[in-house]
């Protein structure tokens, strides 16, 4: 932008350099939650010219927190620092607001969380009046829109009215694996296009299509910009192997059990065997999954599920099983699902949103930091043959910005926040969060300029 009646404080040398609006992270990983509470400076999404996160993916969020979850988080926080006090989303982004961080956050709310708090009233999970007003409630409160762990229309349903309410918004849902996939994301597409000002982002598309044939995936691909106005969005890591929690590879039914549940039902062999089975589908290969963080057994860090089967002489398959029960269901799994060349043609896409899927941490094991830390770089190198740079950034910047409804964001131009990331030779050398220089020529300051984002209306 120009600014000729502007003078600088500060002078930062650029020289030879590009200068971006900050990136925005459309996608933060299952560990951002306890990241962002833990570890004030975010160094790992600095370091890569990164500026704001989003969170609050897959159905789960950090508020609103009933007393039964309260006590859960500090549990959680006696081994990361975090302190809970917090009931209402209001009273979350309160907390937030009282300490600096190194970005700014901003967070969807997870239907599957609100859920948990309307049990914890007595209210049945078919209660779904309530659950539209406290999904409401949220979005009244700032937050940047909702999250449901499913696309079935069951599930989503009740989300969209609530954005109807609300003016609009964002739906985020993991779009599953299931035989009838287009079938169920054509559904849920049109009942977002009917919910005015209604935004929907699909997690987890690259993993589903594993399944399908070349016509099938173009088919699915095609309904992402059929219509004339832009509304559904998909998002996706740059890294040719996905972050995810060791749940997510699990059975639906067994995916969702409480941690002591967990541990009982893989005393069972039938749910041994079942998960074993589902680990095993679509031709993946169990034993290249790699171990990026396991709290509970940090002796798995940094190594392949085939590894840790041959140094404890059983199958890939039981490795998985010991790794799921030593780590109490908390470890972070590395696992390769796409080609190269099929990734860099998705990230392309006109719909394509870019996330790390993974957290700044303080205690991570270098492996999850390097796989974090390496996400926009590597996004932009895949990206320098296929795409304009200018178009290149514009995906991570000002994209972001407009789906998820923060207006401030995106764009370098007067009356913007003054987030900026300037990049040479394909790293981010200096990094700029609301006027503050959080990164110089590649090191950390201590400034601390972000901020909760809070929905704009």
């Amino acid at each position: 932008g120009s600014f000729p009646s502007s003078s600088a404080e500060r002078v930062l040398d650029a020289q030879g350099a590009f200068v971006f609006p900050g990136i925005i992270d459309a996608h933060g990983g299952d560990a951002l939650h306890a990241g962002i509470l833990d570890d004030p400076t975010q160094g790992d999404f600095l370091l890569q010219g990164v500026t704001t996160v989003i969170g609050g993916h897959g159905g789960r969020s950090l508020a609103p927190l009933s007393l039964h979850a309260r006590a859960a988080e500090e549990s959680l926080g006696a081994r990361r620092r975090i302190n809970a006090d917090w009931r209402s989303v209001k009273e979350f982004f309160s907390t937030l607001s009282r300490t600096s961080r190194g970005v700014h956050f901003g967070t969807l709310i997870g239907g599957e969380t609100i859920l948990k708090v309307l049990s914890r009233r007595g209210v049945s999970r078919s209660g779904e009046s309530e659950l539209v007003a406290e999904c409401a409630a949220a979005l009244a409160s700032g937050a940047l829109g909702l999250s449901s762990r499913s696309a079935t229309p069951s599930s989503t349903a009740p989300l969209l009215d609530a954005l109807a309410h609300a003016g609009g918004g964002v739906l985020a849902t993991e779009c599953g694996v299931a035989r009838s996939l287009r079938s169920r994301i054509s559904q849920t597409l049109a009942a977002a296009e009917r919910t005015a000002g209604a935004r929907l982002v699909l997690s987890g598309l690259r993993r589903a299509m594993r399944a399908l044939r070349d016509r099938q995936r173009a088919s699915l691909l095609s309904l992402f910009t059929a219509s004339a106005t832009p509304f559904a969005y998909f998002d996706l890591s740059p890294h040719d192997a996905s972050l995810l929690s060791i749940r997510e590879l699990l059975p639906e039914k067994i995916a969702g059990l409480s941690e002591s549940a967990l541990l009982a039902a893989l005393r069972r062999e039938p749910i041994v065997r079942s998960i074993r089975e589902e680990i095993s589908s679509d031709g993946r290969s169990v034993g290249e999954f790699s171990v990026l963080s396991s709290h509970h057994a940090p002796f798995f860090e940094g190594r392949t599920i085939g590894e840790i089967a041959r140094d404890r002489e059983v199958s890939s398959g039981e490795a998985f099983v010991d790794l799921l029960a030593l780590s109490r269901g908390e470890a972070e799994l590395l696992v390769p699902d796409i080609s190269s060349d099929e990734l860099t043609a998705l990230l392309a896409h006109p719909s394509a949103l870019v996330g790390s899927f993974g957290a700044s941490l303080t205690a991570a094991h270098a492996s999850f930091r390097a796989f974090t830390r390496s996400s926009f770089p590597l996004f932009f190198r895949r990206l320098r043959a296929l795409l304009p740079l200018e178009t290149a950034v514009s995906k991570v910047t000002l994209l972001p910005a407009r789906v998820y409804g923060i207006p401030d964001r995106g764009c370098i131009a007067p009356r913007m926040v003054a987030d900026l990331a300037v990049f040479r030779d394909g790293e981010a050398i200096h990094t700029v969060v609301s006027g503050a220089v959080a990164v110089e020529n590649g090191e950390l300051t201590a400034a601390r300029g972000g901020r909760p984002i809070l929905r704009h209306v």
